[in-house]
Protein backbone atom coordinates (compact mmCIF):
# COMPACT_ATOMS: atom_id res chain seq x y z
CA UNK A 1 0.00 0.00 0.00
CA UNK A 2 0.98 3.15 -0.72
CA UNK A 3 0.03 6.26 1.24
CA UNK A 4 -0.06 9.89 -0.34
CA UNK A 5 -1.93 13.62 -0.12
CA UNK A 6 -4.57 13.61 -2.00
CA UNK A 7 -5.26 15.58 -4.81
CA UNK A 8 -8.15 16.91 -7.25
CA UNK A 9 -11.55 17.18 -6.79
CA UNK A 10 -11.25 15.90 -3.00
CA UNK A 11 -9.88 18.10 0.03
CA UNK A 12 -5.64 18.59 -0.24
CA UNK A 13 -6.10 17.52 3.32
CA UNK A 14 -7.63 14.05 2.43
CA UNK A 15 -5.70 10.67 2.77
CA UNK A 16 -6.03 8.09 -0.05
CA UNK A 17 -5.00 4.77 0.10
CA UNK A 18 -3.49 3.14 -2.83
CA UNK A 19 -3.88 -0.76 -2.54
CA UNK A 20 -1.62 -3.84 -4.28
CA UNK A 21 -4.28 -4.07 -6.80
CA UNK A 22 -3.34 -0.54 -7.93
CA UNK A 23 -7.14 1.13 -6.98
CA UNK A 24 -7.53 4.09 -4.53
CA UNK A 25 -9.53 4.49 -1.27
CA UNK A 26 -10.53 7.50 0.11
CA UNK A 27 -9.75 6.91 3.87
CA UNK A 28 -9.47 10.28 5.62
CA UNK A 29 -13.21 11.45 4.60
CA UNK A 30 -15.10 8.77 5.91
CA UNK A 31 -14.77 9.70 9.82
CA UNK A 32 -15.69 13.57 8.85
CA UNK A 33 -18.53 12.28 7.09
CA UNK A 34 -19.87 10.41 10.18
CA UNK A 35 -19.34 13.35 12.49
CA UNK A 36 -21.09 15.59 9.56
CA UNK A 37 -24.17 13.06 9.64
CA UNK A 38 -24.09 12.69 13.57
CA UNK A 39 -23.78 17.25 13.94
CA UNK A 40 -26.62 17.26 11.53
CA UNK A 41 -28.89 14.40 12.50
CA UNK A 42 -28.73 16.12 16.26
CA UNK A 43 -29.59 19.49 14.77
CA UNK A 44 -32.43 18.18 13.52
CA UNK A 45 -33.41 16.80 16.17
CA UNK A 46 -33.07 19.70 18.41
CA UNK A 47 -35.44 21.46 15.77
CA UNK A 48 -37.88 19.33 15.75
CA UNK A 49 -38.11 19.06 19.74
CA UNK A 50 -38.05 23.15 19.44
CA UNK A 51 -41.02 22.66 16.73
CA UNK A 52 -42.94 20.35 18.80
CA UNK A 53 -43.14 22.69 22.15
CA UNK A 54 -43.74 25.33 19.80
CA UNK A 55 -46.60 24.46 18.56
CA UNK A 56 -48.36 22.21 21.49
CA UNK A 57 -51.67 23.61 21.92
CA UNK A 58 -53.61 24.21 25.27
CA UNK A 59 -55.47 20.93 26.38
CA UNK A 60 -59.27 21.78 27.25
CA UNK A 61 -58.53 21.42 31.48
CA UNK A 62 -60.80 23.37 34.13
CA UNK A 63 -62.81 22.34 36.83
CA UNK A 64 -65.01 19.26 36.54
CA UNK A 65 -68.08 19.03 39.55
CA UNK A 66 -65.76 21.17 41.88
CA UNK A 67 -62.18 19.28 41.17
CA UNK A 68 -59.21 19.33 38.94
CA UNK A 69 -58.32 17.07 36.26
CA UNK A 70 -56.54 14.34 37.38
CA UNK A 71 -53.28 13.43 36.30
CA UNK A 72 -52.07 11.28 33.25
CA UNK A 73 -50.26 7.94 33.99
CA UNK A 74 -47.25 9.75 32.83
CA UNK A 75 -44.86 10.69 35.57
CA UNK A 76 -45.13 14.81 34.44
CA UNK A 77 -47.63 16.32 36.21
CA UNK A 78 -48.77 17.12 39.60
CA UNK A 79 -51.99 17.53 41.14
CA UNK A 80 -53.48 18.04 45.02
CA UNK A 81 -56.34 16.79 44.49
CA UNK A 82 -55.08 13.24 42.94
CA UNK A 83 -54.83 10.19 45.78
CA UNK A 84 -51.47 8.89 47.22
CA UNK A 85 -49.21 8.74 44.45
CA UNK A 86 -46.12 10.09 42.39
CA UNK A 87 -48.55 13.02 41.36
CA UNK A 88 -49.66 13.74 44.66
CA UNK A 89 -48.75 17.06 46.24
CA UNK A 90 -50.16 19.28 49.37
CA UNK A 91 -52.45 22.50 48.01
CA UNK A 92 -51.64 25.52 49.08
CA UNK A 93 -52.72 26.58 52.81
CA UNK A 94 -54.88 29.57 53.05
CA UNK A 95 -54.07 32.35 55.77
CA UNK A 96 -56.10 32.94 58.90
CA UNK A 97 -58.85 35.09 58.74
CA UNK A 98 -58.88 34.96 54.59
CA UNK A 99 -61.28 33.53 52.00
CA UNK A 100 -59.62 30.79 49.56
CA UNK A 101 -60.56 33.44 46.83
CA UNK A 102 -58.39 35.91 48.20
CA UNK A 103 -56.08 34.03 47.88
CA UNK A 104 -55.97 32.98 44.39
CA UNK A 105 -56.07 36.88 43.49
CA UNK A 106 -52.75 37.09 45.55
CA UNK A 107 -51.49 34.49 44.23
CA UNK A 108 -52.24 35.44 40.58
CA UNK A 109 -49.61 38.40 41.70
CA UNK A 110 -46.78 36.08 42.46
CA UNK A 111 -47.50 33.69 39.59
CA UNK A 112 -47.51 36.59 37.00
CA UNK A 113 -44.16 38.07 38.55
CA UNK A 114 -42.25 34.73 37.84
CA UNK A 115 -40.31 34.81 33.93
CA UNK A 116 -42.40 33.18 31.23
CA UNK A 117 -45.79 32.79 32.60
CA UNK A 118 -48.77 34.27 30.65
CA UNK A 119 -52.44 33.92 32.27
CA UNK A 120 -54.65 31.88 29.76
CA UNK A 121 -57.62 31.48 31.65
CA UNK A 122 -59.40 33.22 34.76
CA UNK A 123 -63.18 32.43 36.28
CA UNK A 124 -64.11 33.01 40.07
CA UNK A 125 -62.38 30.71 41.80
CA UNK A 126 -59.89 29.58 39.49
CA UNK A 127 -56.59 30.28 37.41
CA UNK A 128 -55.16 28.79 34.41
CA UNK A 129 -51.22 30.05 33.32
CA UNK A 130 -49.23 28.70 30.88
CA UNK A 131 -45.45 28.64 31.78
CA UNK A 132 -42.76 28.12 29.01
CA UNK A 133 -39.45 26.65 29.36
CA UNK A 134 -36.21 28.34 28.50
CA UNK A 135 -34.47 26.13 26.04
CA UNK A 136 -36.95 24.68 23.87
CA UNK A 137 -39.91 26.47 24.32
CA UNK A 138 -41.92 23.73 25.61
CA UNK A 139 -44.97 24.72 27.63
CA UNK A 140 -47.09 23.29 30.83
CA UNK A 141 -49.87 24.02 32.41
CA UNK A 142 -50.01 25.42 35.78
CA UNK A 143 -54.16 25.62 37.59
CA UNK A 144 -55.24 26.67 40.93
CA UNK A 145 -59.10 26.21 42.22
CA UNK A 146 -60.30 28.20 45.77
CA UNK A 147 -61.45 25.37 47.36
CA UNK A 148 -63.46 27.11 50.41
CA UNK A 149 -64.96 24.42 52.34
CA UNK A 150 -61.36 23.16 52.73
CA UNK A 151 -59.75 26.59 53.30
CA UNK A 152 -56.67 25.76 50.81
CA UNK A 153 -56.16 26.41 46.54
CA UNK A 154 -55.64 23.03 44.46
CA UNK A 155 -53.31 23.07 42.31
CA UNK A 156 -52.44 21.00 39.32
CA UNK A 157 -49.02 21.60 37.13
CA UNK A 158 -48.73 19.20 34.51
CA UNK A 159 -46.97 19.26 30.86
CA UNK A 160 -47.92 19.14 27.19
CA UNK A 161 -45.74 16.66 25.76
CA UNK A 162 -43.02 14.09 26.98
CA UNK A 163 -43.61 11.28 28.79
CA UNK A 164 -41.11 12.79 31.90
CA UNK A 165 -40.26 16.23 33.03
CA UNK A 166 -37.63 14.94 35.48
CA UNK A 167 -39.46 17.22 38.23
CA UNK A 168 -40.06 20.38 36.77
CA UNK A 169 -43.66 20.57 37.56
CA UNK A 170 -43.05 19.94 41.12
CA UNK A 171 -40.15 22.24 41.36
CA UNK A 172 -42.47 24.73 40.25
CA UNK A 173 -45.25 23.93 42.27
CA UNK A 174 -42.83 24.30 45.49
CA UNK A 175 -41.51 27.56 44.45
CA UNK A 176 -44.38 29.25 44.36
CA UNK A 177 -45.77 27.88 47.38
CA UNK A 178 -42.78 29.23 48.94
CA UNK A 179 -43.34 32.72 47.83
CA UNK A 180 -47.12 32.49 48.57
CA UNK A 181 -46.12 31.73 52.03
CA UNK A 182 -43.54 34.02 52.39
CA UNK A 183 -45.45 37.03 50.80
CA UNK A 184 -48.32 36.76 53.63
CA UNK A 185 -49.59 40.14 53.71
CA UNK A 186 -49.17 41.90 57.35
CA UNK A 187 -51.74 41.58 59.80
CA UNK A 188 -51.85 37.81 58.66
CA UNK A 189 -50.58 35.21 61.05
Amino acid sequence: MFLHSGYGSRSQTDLTVVNADGKLRWAGMTRYRILRFLGAFLLLGAGALAFIGWVSTAPALGPRSGRLQPCPASPNCVCSQDPAGPSEISAFACGKGTTAVSELARLKVIVLAQSRMRLLEERPGYLRFEATSALFRYKDDLEFLADEAAHVLQVRSASRVGHSDLGTNRRRVETLRQKFTAAVPTGHP
